[in-house]
């Protein structure tokens, strides 16, 4: 993920847990992670940017999603398919300290 930000840190929140499903099953232990911090629902990480650029910083993140597959039922259908889920994340300044 590329972030552009006017202070060299800033908070990113995983605003509501992955959840990764296809009406039948879903994707279990759902983890998300950003420059390989853990990122957990409801708690700010503090990332610090570290590449300036004019008037800012700008620089890309890395960012991971890790699901663990689903096992399928004895009468179930496949597991095969698409899995679809929503990654809202927040992203704010940090505050200013004096």
């Amino acid at each position: 993920m590329r972030v552009w930000s006017t202070a060299d840190d800033f908070n990113v929140t995983l605003a509501q847990p992955l959840k990764m499903s296809n009406g039948a099953y879903e994707m279990t232990n759902a983890a998300v992670s950003v420059d390989e911090k853990a990122l957990a629902f409801g708690t700010a990480l503090t990332i610090e940017q570290t590449v300036a650029g004019v008037g800012g910083y700008d620089q890309v993140h890395e960012l991971a999603i890790n699901v663990d597959a689903p096992t399928k039922s004895e009468s179930g259908p496949s597991t095969n398919g698409s899995y679809s889920g929503d990654l809202v994340m927040l992203f704010e300044p940090t505050p200013v300290t004096q």
